[in-house]
């Protein structure tokens, strides 16, 4: 990261970060405070739905790299749902 042409402002990461590395006890969150100057913050635990339906509302705001990001294009393209009546 820093080799990139700008700097990080904020790295945020899923709840189950705190879990603690029986290796050494330090949860990972710590290594990473320590790699980031504290900048790191925890996001809460939330329903799967609730996600869902975040990235649904917000995906609009989303920007793609044109040229770094095809095979992800492709992928969000071709994706699609059977709707189950049964379940």
């Amino acid at each position: 990261m820093n080799d990139k042409p700008y700097r990080y402002e904020s790295h945020y990461f899923p709840h189950d970060i705190q879990v603690r590395e029986l290796t050494t006890g330090t949860t990972r969150l710590e290594v990473v405070q320590r790699l980031f100057n504290n900048k790191c913050h925890v996001l809460p635990m939330t329903k799967i739905m609730d996600g869902i339906n975040n990235a649904r509302v917000n995906f609009h705001r989303v920007w793609f790299d044109e040229d770094k990001t095809q095979v992800l294009r492709n992928s969000l393209a071709n994706y699609s749902q059977e709707w189950d009546e049964k379940k």
